[in-house]
């Protein structure tokens, strides 16, 4: 994977629907970090898919040789509060914000900087519930 590339993983049911989609970009081989984002459909939300889709998104990162990854990092508005539950359940700390960044309905929100390392990667799973068996994640890779 080259700075420049996307990888989508998608999180599906066993009928092949898709219940959400990881996105990985700026990838730093040197610092051996990169940032990703994530979507669920409203029709998805309040059910815990956001913590399984990630949980399984972490162990997949962590353990890609090619990556090596030392460190994870993601961005949420400050008003987004499932997403900030989301992060700060999987172990991720707080690094910063970015002050008044975002624009939402004529309102002003901070951006939030959330990072995990991999050595907090084992206790960010250890300490969470197991994952349910009826989900699986597949890879793909945009063009």
């Amino acid at each position: 994977m080259n700075k420049k590339d996307n990888s989508i993983y998608v999180m599906k049911d066993e009928a092949e629907n898709i219940l959400g989609k990881i996105n990985i970009f700026d990838y730093n081989p040197r610092n051996k970090s990169v940032e990703f984002g994530y979507y669920l459909p409203r029709t998805n939300r309040k059910q815990g898919l956001g913590k399984i889709m990630i949980k399984l998104f972490l162990q997949i990162a962590f353990n890609d040789k090619k990556l090596d990854l030392n460190k994870l990092y993601a961005t949420t508005a400050s008003n987004n509060l499932a997403s900030i539950k989301v992060l700060e359940y999987l172990n991720f700390k707080l690094d910063g914000k970015l002050r008044e960044h975002y624009w939402i309905n004529n309102e002003k929100y901070d951006q939030l900087h959330y990072s995990l390392l991999r050595k907090e990667y084992v206790s960010a799973i250890k300490n969470t519930r197991p994952l349910e068996n009826i989900l699986i994640m597949s890879f793909l890779k945009e063009n």
